[in-house]
Order: C-alpha cells, then sequence, then structure tokens
C-alpha cells in the first residue's frame, strides 16, 4: 500500500510541476543547456532490420508480421528527459516540491505538453528536436548496427537493463541500469516512451520499407483514436510487455508513465 501511495504522489507532484509558476530567480543559459543535451546525443548509424516480433516468441497482433525496415541515421539521446530538464526548458520552479526526483523520467500526461516543450526547446537553437519514429526508437533499442540480437534492450535478463514491475514501485533516476550495445539506457522500463508515429494496431501490414513515419489520421480505421505510439515498457510492466517488439500507445492505462527521449535529425 505504501508503495502505490508513494507511486501516486509522485505523479501528482509531476503534474503540479506541469503548472508550477515561471522561476523568476537566476538565469538561464540556453547555450549551455542546448550543449547539456547535445553531450548525450549519441549518433545511430542507419541500417536494415526486421522490425516486428519473431514467431519464435510470443507475440501480440499489432507487432506482427515481422518485416524489413531501413532507417536512415539519425541522432538519440542516450537518457530519457529528466524533470530537471523538463521544468528548465518551461521555465517552471521544481525546487518549491519536496523530495522531487528531479533526475527521474519527466512522465508526460498529454501530448500536446510534449509538442509545447519540443517548440519551447526548438527556440532556444537552430537545434531541431524531435520525437524518433517507432521504426527508428526500435531499431536504436534493439542496437542497431551492433544488435545482439536480445529480447530487451540491451540484455535477455530483464532487471539488468529494466525498472519493472518487478524491481521496482517507482520511477528511478535515467542511467542506472546497463546501457543497451549503444550506449542507450533506460530504452526498456522505467518510463515508456513516446514516438512520433500515430498508432494503428494494422500499421504493421502496410508499412513502408524506407522510414516510415507512421500512418497518417485519416488512414487510421475510424473506430481507433487518434493516438500516438509508445514503446519501451515502464516500472507497471512484465517480461511480456517490456520486449523490444512491444508496441503500446499513449491512449493505454498507463498513460501517466510516458516520457519522451529527444532525437534529431543529423
Amino acid at each position: 500500500m505504501k508503495s502505490i501511495f508513494s507511486f501516486l504522489l509522485t505523479s501528482l507532484i509531476n503534474i503540479a510541476i506541469s503548472f508550477a509558476q515561471i522561476n523568476p530567480t537566476g538565469e538561464f543559459d540556453s547555450i549551455q543547456f542546448v550543449q547539456s543535451i547535445e553531450f548525450n546525443m549519441v549518433r545511430i548509424e542507419g541500417g536494415t532490420f526486421k522490425m516486428g516480433c519473431p514467431d519464435s516468441i510470443r507475440c501480440v497482433g499489432d507487432n506482427q508480421p515481422i518485416h524489413e525496415v531501413t532507417v536512415s541515421s539519425f541522432y538519440l539521446n542516450k537518457l530519457e528527459l529528466t524533470v530537471f530538464q523538463y521544468a528548465t526548458i518551461l521555465g517552471l520552479d521544481y525546487s518549491i516540491y519536496e523530495n522531487v526526483c528531479y533526475n527521474c523520467p519527466s512522465i508526460m500526461y498529454e501530448k500536446d505538453i510534449v509538442d509545447e516543450l519540443l517548440s519551447q526547446l526548438n527556440s532556444l537553437s537552430d537545434i531541431k528536436y524531435r520525437l524518433p519514429t517507432e521504426a527508428e526508437w526500435e531499431f536504436a533499442a534493439r542496437g542497431g548496427n551492433k544488435s545482439n540480437g536480445y529480447l530487451f534492450s540491451g540484455s535477455n535478463t530483464l532487471d539488468e537493463v529494466s525498472w519493472n514491475r518487478n524491481n521496482s514501485k517507482e520511477l528511478r533516476p535515467v542511467g542506472q541500469l546497463a546501457p543497451n550495445e549503444l550506449g542507450l539506457y533506460d530504452m526498456t522500463g522505467n518510463a515508456s516512451e513516446y514516438c512520433s508515429d500515430l498508432y494503428s494496431p494494422d500499421y504493421y501490414t502496410k508499412i513502408p520499407s524506407v522510414n516510415p513515419k507512421g500512418p497518417t489520421a485519416a488512414e487510421i480505421p475510424k473506430k481507433y483514436l487518434i493516438i500516438n505510439a509508445a514503446r519501451g515498457g515502464n516500472i507497471c510492466d512484465d517480461f511480456f510487455s517490456s520486449n523490444v517488439y512491444h508496441r503500446q500507445w499513449d491512449g493505454g492505462a498507463w498513460r501517466g508513465l510516458i516520457a519522451i527521449r529527444l532525437a534529431r535529425d543529423l
């Protein structure tokens, strides 16, 4: 019961940060801040891979059929965006709240918040950050061209690389567990991560083979909501829901546990 209360309290604190007042004290060096983000950007060399869930493991309909996809080179941050970074970008004073885990991933309750954050961040410099596509995300999570074919991002043992329902009841500071083959942390577990693609359960049956960017709103069946795909699993997910093939969406039961990882073009 205590762990559940702790999780709910952490969630409420993050919501409160979203509505905090602009911090009038101190000076903000936007150049230095962007440089700190760039320091953790990892160049992901493009390549071709088999996207989706193989028949050799338990799969669900929305991550099959397995299909060949080519992605171009891009940059991806080695860490999920933190509460501190989120508050800094939006000019919020996180320090007025006690016991805030400012190095934990900043969870985003609405896609509109993500859009606002990216807009604010991109106004600080000429660098234009974005969300990764689902194909980019899965390619990077698998280890890109250095992939060892792991079930999870960096290991076949979930707890080595992931905060999940078995080993954590709350979000943890980013970068504490082992990275994957590309030096990316928390691609599995902790918080799930938004992708830029809209979610459609049958998209894999008609996905383009080169740099797919997801379906348009008009291509999504009317019985489905217009929502974004999310990947990677989180602290409420188990072994099955945490593998690198598993697809989620931001309208799911755990929408309050979705963060972002910054990507950008070369």
